[in-house]
């Protein structure tokens, strides 16, 4: 079924969601934090909050559309890829205080 709707379900997702660094910018602005490590969460264990995270709403979301097709860990693994939206965090906070962090020494491709 989902196949069936996915190219309009898709169009009307894409103009629901903001890009991710557009919201980054938004919580920065309002002095909210914006990482793992403004909360407490160590970057090792931060790539592993993802596959937990979908349980934390009754709701249903895009956390668990990607779980029930089976691309939960792929989509999680381009996040934290060297060039995916945390790996380039990780990067950055690596190079700023010289910490190894998880998902900024890996080889695209590798999850």
């Amino acid at each position: 079924m989902l196949r069936d709707v996915w190219s309009g379900l898709r169009e009307k997702v894409r103009v629901q969601l903001m890009p991710a660094e557009q919201v980054r910018e938004m919580l920065q602005a309002a002095g909210c934090p914006t990482g793992p490590i403004e909360i407490g969460l160590r970057w090792d264990d931060f790539e592993a909050t993802y596959s937990r995270a979908r349980t934390i709403r009754k709701r249903y979301t895009g956390l668990d559309l990607a779980f029930e097709t089976g691309i939960l860990k792929e989509c999680a693994g381009e996040l934290f890829a060297p060039d995916g939206f945390w790996g380039r965090a990780a990067a950055s906070h690596a190079s700023a205080d010289g910490t190894r962090v998880a998902g900024s020494f890996r080889r695209s491709g590798e999850a």
